[in-house]
């Protein structure tokens, strides 16, 4: 992250600090601190500099900020959930999306997950008043810490957009001066919100809208899509789409709503994001498909009307037969993949399934642990029941540990694999007791096709068990 900090610092802005003395923030002078001690917003610093006057770290005061809801300082969950919404005159979605997110969880994930809506309506009236609905709808999550509703003071945002200055016109945005404004109040909004669950007990971090919908099992997929990653990485994308679905290391958080205050008047928001991104070294977006997000708004808060959707989105219905522990692995193939449909969904906890293209004799499908295990069994299931005819007849499953070299920095498999089965009966493989046989821990799996096929082969589900001792 040196790039992005060092952007930081270049752009740190030192010397006196003014409070605010607006009418329009008076009703917010007890709370103008939003950023930590003595780094309040100032009036000067707006005016003057174009990329805003905050520096050190953004803390939003949880006193203000949160309007109903408890902050569980104790419990880490792994994920919070971002989202930011403002009223739309013709539509809401906002309770329909915070609908689907909850019923896609089961009880055991409960708390593993924080919700956090950002009401950023200006207007005080309409911010209570959906506040309240959300309340009557949702009580129960409230209460229970998982649903934060917050606010935030007028004075977070910079004077120069609240007093609609020439800056907010056109300028690198290209467009109309309304449109500017809104596309500005939209990155300070996610900003602010960002500010805020920085500070929350949560490992990552995800950005969503409030007009989308979701797969099932959309936390398993996140948790997969995370264990599939070789190596170190910004932001991983769970919909193709603009600002939604994207997580990031919740450490991170706090630097991404500093940038994003300071280019507020540069790009919109996802541009921002592919910004961030790129100056930390990730110019491509590590996008997982089937993608698990939708936008689904067709109304927008500009009063305007966007009728977009993710090519990628898919909702799987199928559930896992075998359920295996499937320890975190990097999945790939030498076999044509059909569509969306890659290596490493077969193995992921999440429904999914590996669509190879006329495989060939050789083709191989290889799971790589990122570290090696005792196993005590292993599934290879092929075919779907819409589908039974693509299933494997032939192939030859083998094991293999840990090379005493590395690749890459990462120890490689060892080039002496030992066969452990070739017999699939009705498109499945299970190898049992597995854990006397093999006196090594694994490191990796190799299933290799020893007859062609000229259609297809659906792997729907690999299942690994680990020894329980």
């Amino acid at each position: 992250m040196s790039a992005i900090r060092s952007f930081q610092e270049k752009s740190a802005i030192s010397g006196s600090r003014h409070k605010s003395t607006d009418a329009a923030n008076t009703e917010y002078e007890e709370d103008d601190d939003i950023y930590g001690s003595d780094q309040s917003t100032s009036d000067y610093c707006s005016r003057v500099k174009p990329l805003g006057c905050p520096y050190g770290k953004f803390k939003a005061k949880k006193k203000y900020a949160l309007m109903y809801g408890q902050i569980l300082e104790k419990s880490k969950a792994f994920v919070t959930i971002g989202i930011p919404s403002i009223r739309r005159l013709k539509a809401n979605y906002l309770e329909a999306t915070l609908t689907k997110l909850i019923r896609h969880l089961s009880p055991r994930d409960y708390q593993e997950v924080v919700f956090v809506i950002y009401l950023a309506d200006f207007d005080s009236q309409v911010r209570s008043e959906r506040a309240e609905s959300l309340l009557q709808t949702f009580s129960k999550y409230i209460e229970k810490g998982m649903i934060q509703i917050i606010q935030s003071p007028r004075s977070f945002y910079p004077t120069a957009f609240l007093y609609n200055s020439k800056d907010s016109e056109g300028g690198a945005f290209n467009k109309s001066k309304k449109l500017t404004r809104w596309h500005q109040k939209q990155n300070l909004d996610y900003s602010y919100l960002m500010a805020y669950c920085s500070h929350l007990p949560s490992k990552y971090y995800l950005q969503l809208d409030d007009d989308v919908d979701t797969a099932p099992h959309y936390l398993a997929a996140i948790k997969d899509f995370i264990n599939q990653q070789a190596g170190s990485w910004v932001s991983l994308d769970f919909c193709e789409l603009g600002s939604i679905g994207k997580l990031y290391l919740q450490s991170e958080i706090n630097l991404i709503a500093k940038f994003t205050y300071f280019m507020y008047r540069e790009q919109p928001i996802d541009a921002l994001f592919r910004f961030y991104n790129s100056i930390n070294m990730q110019a491509e977006s590590r996008l997982r498909t089937p993608s698990v997000f939708q936008h689904i708004g067709y109304y927008s808060s500009n009063n305007k009307t966007q009728d977009v959707k993710d090519k990628y989105f898919e909702i799987i219905e199928t559930e896992r037969e075998f359920r295996g522990d499937n320890p975190p692995a990097v999945v790939t193939s030498t076999m044509k993949v059909f569509k969306q449909h890659t290596p490493e969904l077969c193995y992921g906890k999440s429904p999914g399934y590996f669509w190879a293209a006329n495989p060939q004799k050789g083709d191989r499908l290889l799971i790589k642990f990122h570290v090696e295990h005792r196993i005590r069994r292993l599934v290879v299931a092929t075919g779907m029941d819409k589908n039974k005819k693509d299933i494997l007849h032939s192939a030859e499953i083998q094991v293999s540990g840990t090379a005493a070299r590395k690749v890459n920095g990462d120890y490689i498999c060892h080039q002496n694999f030992v066969s452990i089965s070739s017999e699939f009966i009705d498109g499945v493989a299970d190898c049992n007791d597995l854990d006397g046989p093999l006196d090594f821990p694994v490191k990796c799996i190799k299933i290799t096709v020893t007859e062609s096929k000229t259609s297809w082969i659906i792997f729907r589900e690999i299942a690994v068990f680990l020894s329980r001792h």
